[in-house]
Formats: C-alpha cells, sequence, structure tokens
C-alpha cells in the first residue's frame, strides 16, 4: 500500500513510514515536510491544512513563517 502511496503522491516510502510511526523528527524541515504532510493527508482522506497545522504545532517554535502555509 506504501507502494501505492509513494507512486501517487512523489513522497519517498521511508518518508510515508515515519510519518505513519509518528516519528515526524525525521520528515524534512521547512516547506518540504509541510508538503509531504498535506500530500499524505489528502491521500488518505484528511484534512490537510488541520494535518498542517497540528504538524507545525508539534515541531515547536524552530519553524518561523511556516505558521502561515
Amino acid at each position: 500500500m506504501l507502494e501505492d502511496i509513494s507512486i501517487s503522491t512523489k513522497i519517498r516510502i521511508r518518508f510515508l513510514e515515519a510519518m505513519e510511526q509518528d516519528h515526524l523528527d525525521q520528515l524534512p524541515g521547512g516547506i518540504i515536510g509541510c508538503g509531504f504532510v498535506r500530500a499524505y493527508a489528502n491521500y488518505i482522506g484528511i484534512d490537510g491544512e488541520d494535518t498542517v497545522a497540528a504538524y507545525l504545532a508539534t515541531r515547536g517554535p524552530s519553524s518561523p513563517g511556516l505558521k502561515s502555509l
């Protein structure tokens, strides 16, 4: 199943596995990580914007300027 998601979203399987296992610290930082989270959420049918907001909350204040994504 992750192979299908990887093909559709263009996200490497290791990053999909990290999201599945709640190892968000293994995602790239910045806009790339946010894009991965949004694309994965949208693929599985949950709200991408809410999911990105939750992801940013876990990243803490070290991601200035990303709160508007």
